[in-house]
């Protein structure tokens, strides 16, 4: 039948309002890129519902106060409320003296030769000509203020204060102990994380305790998706701050699996790049990672998932505009988070194994680590 949005099954409509009305969040156990078919479906939720998000299952079109019977009120809600693409009427051929005339498509002129001689690679370079100009003006690209408002938060994790603090030459990348100038780079970043998220717009009236769960379980999963976005246009290696960067050879010498959290980088990092991901749609992605309502302990949850909802849709609507001719950018975007989670996991579990406990007791980093609550269980 026809469910929010897409002809689906039954099985698919029910796992996809639950995950909606219950604000579930999935993790997968893989690489994020599970294949989903009809035989092997519930096998892994997490990409399960990027698949429905891929595929335009709407979101908006679940009903939240869980009301059974009749229909939503979104666009697109049944099939006859799609636009209907006009059938061209076919015109009897006129031969005509050959010529030029004018055809105007709102505000696209296109010229074209009249007569029966028109060949067909001339109608095709017209076409091809005109295409991109024609979907520009029928879809405007829309930038939501919350987003803009994100963006320029973006001055609050500038480097160049850190860099006139911290001595640089210290830091050397033929250091054996590359390891702990890294925790180090990673710290000055964390001071800086937590001013750009206290004045991200509304993250303020979240209750105190609520904005320290939060920065707690996603600090990690932040700065990974940080250094993929910088690392958009160098393949072979991860960008770290302040200029340092990390490559599969460094990061196998150090051990402790480091190398295959390289790698993961490295792959998130190529998903961006193909996707021609750009700041407003990074600052999207960082937010959707810093507000999520399913952790434990939360004392006001739904007034996080009216803050998350709100970026979501924010995010939906500027990739749809901005790129119709990509129409699965949205759902991409999202699967990408779920791979982040799985790194950010990985990291976590190779500090603790590589820095010395006597090494672990003070330091804004591991002060995060010992508070890291984790996610409710799905």
């Amino acid at each position: 039948g026809y469910h929010y949005g897409i002809f689906t099954c039954e099985s698919c409509k029910g796992f996809f309002k639950r995950t909606v009305q219950n604000n579930k969040t999935f993790t997968c156990h893989r690489n994020g890129d599970c294949e989903i078919s009809r035989g092997n479906r519930k096998k892994c939720p997490s990409c399960r519902f990027a698949k429905c998000v891929l595929m335009g299952m709407k979101t908006q079109a679940v009903r939240l106060d869980r009301t059974r019977g009749g229909r939503s009120s979104y666009d697109g809600c049944s099939p006859r409320s799609r636009p209907k693409i006009p059938v061209p009427v076919k015109k009897p051929k006129v031969k005509r003296p050959q010529s030029t005339r004018s055809v105007s498509l709102e505000d696209i002129n296109v010229t074209l030769p009249t007569g029966e001689d028109v060949s067909g690679s001339q109608l095709m370079a017209i076409l091809n000509k005109s295409g991109k100009a024609l979907l520009q003006g029928i879809v405007r690209p829309v930038v939501p203020q919350i987003l803009s408002d994100i963006v320029g938060m973006e001055s609050v994790l500038c480097e160049d204060e850190a860099e006139a603090d911290f001595p640089m030459e210290k830091i050397s990348d033929t250091d054996p102990n590359v390891i702990m100038s890294m925790l180090q780079l990673a710290e000055l970043k964390l001071y800086k994380l937590v001013r750009w998220a206290r004045n991200l717009p509304q993250f303020s009236s979240i209750a105190t305790d609520d904005q320290i769960l939060l920065l707690q379980n996603s600090w990690c999963e932040i700065l990974t998706l940080n250094c993929c976005f910088k690392s958009m246009n160098t393949p072979s290696e991860i960008q770290l701050p302040f200029g340092k960067s990390i490559d599969l050879e460094k990061a196998v010498s150090i051990g402790h699996g480091v190398d295959d959290i390289i790698s993961r980088m490295l792959s998130i990092a190529e998903h961006l790049r193909r996707l021609q991901v750009d700041q407003h749609e990074f600052v999207a992605l960082k937010v959707l990672i810093l507000i999520s309502p399913d952790i434990k302990g939360m004392k006001e949850p739904s007034r996080v998932v009216e803050h998350q909802d709100a970026i979501t849709e924010a995010l939906r609507q500027y990739t749809e505009s901005h790129f119709p001719q990509t129409p699965t950018k949205y759902g991409q975007l999202l699967m990408r988070l779920t791979e982040l989670a799985k790194i950010s996991m990985l990291t976590k579990e190779a500090l603790n194994s590589i820095v010395p406990p006597s090494l672990q007791s003070c330091g804004l980093l591991f002060e995060l680590l010992k508070g890291d609550t984790g996610k409710e269980d799905s």
